[in-house]
């Protein structure tokens, strides 16, 4: 985990050389990838794959990964920028915990689907505890697509 040196204080934070932000990044990554399904969250990932030898699967140098949340369902750019922390949070203490970069992935792009929007809209306090949850159980689902498909 990348450490961030802030005012003298050690900061864990996602660096912004790791977050996709153009939208060609994210049009490439959507039509080109595999996609997963939570009951909150919606994660789509690509495999490294090296163009020049197709058996040699090293990953790269950085996952990037991307936050997607939706103007259609949020409305308000305030709530969109909220659901997007939670989302890097997220992210951002699961890869502390486990290895996700031994996955071999290239790119991620996170995101809510329809029961997401609606975690958000209701007055429930746990909010960051259902996602979280949401997001190790898909990091299983990968974790089992992965050693499926290496071997």
């Amino acid at each position: 985990m990348p450490e961030c040196k802030i005012h003298g204080k050690t900061n864990f934070r996602l660096p912004k050389s790791r977050i996709l932000s153009k939208n060609v990044s994210f049009f490439n990554i959507l039509r080109n990838s595999t996609e997963i399904n939570g009951h909150y969250i919606k994660l789509y990932y690509n495999i490294y794959r090296n163009k020049s030898n197709k058996n040699n699967t090293n990953p790269p140098s950085q996952l990037k990964v991307g936050f997607f949340v939706s103007k259609k369902f949020v409305k308000k750019a305030v709530k969109r920028n909220k659901i997007k922390r939670y989302l890097r949070e997220i992210f951002r203490k699961s890869e502390f915990n486990t290895n996700i970069s031994e996955y071999g992935l290239s790119d991620l792009i996170i995101m809510l689907n329809q029961n997401g929007y609606s975690l958000f809209n209701s007055k429930n306090n746990k909010i960051y505890s259902s996602l979280n949850f949401d997001f190790t159980s898909i990091l299983e689902k990968l974790k089992k697509n992965f050693s499926s498909s290496k071997q």
